[in-house]
């Protein structure tokens, strides 16, 4: 995305404080620069476009990830595996629990919830993603979750994968989704940790996927995400952790002995599988927090 003309200074999304420029920025890319809280560690886009020109991103199809590969990807058998896994960790309900998905991609893990006996609906601003979603009979709609969406409704579960650093104001957005919980009702996302990663790894993940500024505006760690989930009112019931180290380096070993074609079907189980067991300090993690809104 080249670089608005129009971009705002902005204090931390998290606590407010201004980000200190006389340290070195903590990121650069693109001609975006990210610096980091002096007091809760978020790493944050400053400045950055307006909140409209970062929506046009995804209302005229123009992210690091187009509506044609999102569509691709519920094919991939990588993307069933993943969505089966977040599911997994949604405790048993009776009846038909009502489950919302924010940025629904091409609808995988709300088209397998439903076959588990869900009631799914999908928030998504892609018009190309959300025009797919309801021609495959989920209900969708494109405007950010607010006080009048889906009539207002309350969720049983609430769901977004690799959302959270897209928030424009990460506070607002996640009280607006604990407002949107039943009482008891559970929310799962899953994050990455690049607040938490050494520099010594900073190579290793733009050279595999960019760190897309400024559709990633945010960067946590543990201690921020705590944070945040404590703001907007939820409490965390469990947080799986999982190294991306294999994920990222094990398909340059694959193609190398001769193996190249199972990289997208041992994805998975690079990430999710070795990941969960392999050293996690100061590396890059997927991060799934399970959290709840009190009774």
């Amino acid at each position: 995305m080249p670089v608005p003309e129009e971009l705002t200074v902005v204090g931390c999304p998290l606590c407010g404080v201004l980000a200190d420029v006389s340290v070195a920025p903590a990121l650069t890319e693109g001609g975006y620069t990210a610096r980091r809280c002096i007091t809760c560690d978020l790493v944050f886009v400053t400045p950055r476009p307006l909140p409209a020109q970062i929506l046009g991103i995804y209302e005229h199809d123009a992210s690091q990830t187009r509506a044609r590969a999102h569509v691709a990807k519920t094919r991939e058998s990588y993307a069933l595996a993943h969505a089966r896994h977040l599911l997994s960790m949604v405790p048993a309900a009776t009846g038909a629990p009502a489950l919302l998905e924010i940025g629904a991609g091409g609808g995988l893990l709300l088209s397998e919830a439903r076959a588990r006996g869900y009631d799914v609906a999908a928030i998504e601003p892609n018009g190309v993603l959300a025009t797919h979603l309801r021609e495959n009979g989920i209900p969708c709609e494109e405007r950010p979750l607010c006080e009048s969406s889906f009539g207002g409704r309350v969720f049983d579960v609430i769901v977004h994968v690799n959302v959270l650093s897209h928030f424009y104001d990460p506070v607002a957005s996640m009280r607006a989704m604990a407002e949107r919980l039943r009482p008891g009702g559970c929310m799962i996302f899953e994050t990455g940790n690049f607040a938490d990663v050494s520099a010594r790894y900073h190579g290793l993940i733009a050279a595999s996927e960019r760190f897309q500024l400024p559709e990633h505006l945010t960067f946590f760690g543990e201690r921020s995400l705590l944070r945040l989930v404590d703001a907007a009112g939820l409490s965390v019931v469990a947080t799986h952790r999982y190294s991306r180290i294999a994920e990222k380096r094990g398909p340059a070993i694959l193609r190398r002995i001769g193996l190249g074609r199972r990289a997208d079907s041992l994805r998975f189980w690079l990430k999710y599988r070795i990941g969960r067991w392999l050293p996690k300090s100061g590396r890059p993690l997927s991060l799934v927090i399970v959290c709840r809104r009190g009774s």
